[in-house]
């Protein structure tokens, strides 16, 4: 009987573990970096855009807020001699 057959070749599982192991990180590796490169610009691109369109949004609406308040403001006069007169 041979018992070599029964014992397993550690050397040999080792290495096939670490090349397995070797080659997940590989690709893992290299998807990060990929998910990186590729979805940084997209994401990057539609927030900024998002961002700009509500940021222009809101300054206008704040501008004609203040154009508003221009025309209903009651106090002085319609030229700044007019205003200094009233005190």
């Amino acid at each position: 009987m041979d018992f070599q057959n029964l014992q397993p070749n550690t050397q040999s599982d080792n290495q096939q573990k670490f090349k397995k192991r070797y080659w997940k990180f590989i690709f893992g590796f290299l998807g990060i970096i990929f998910v990186v490169l590729v979805g940084y610009p997209a994401v990057s691109y539609y927030y900024s855009s998002y961002v700009a369109d509500k940021s222009i949004k809101a300054n206008l609406k704040m501008i004609n807020d203040y154009a508003e308040a221009l025309k209903s403001d009651t106090f002085g006069g319609a030229t700044p001699q007019e205003t200094y007169g009233m005190f």
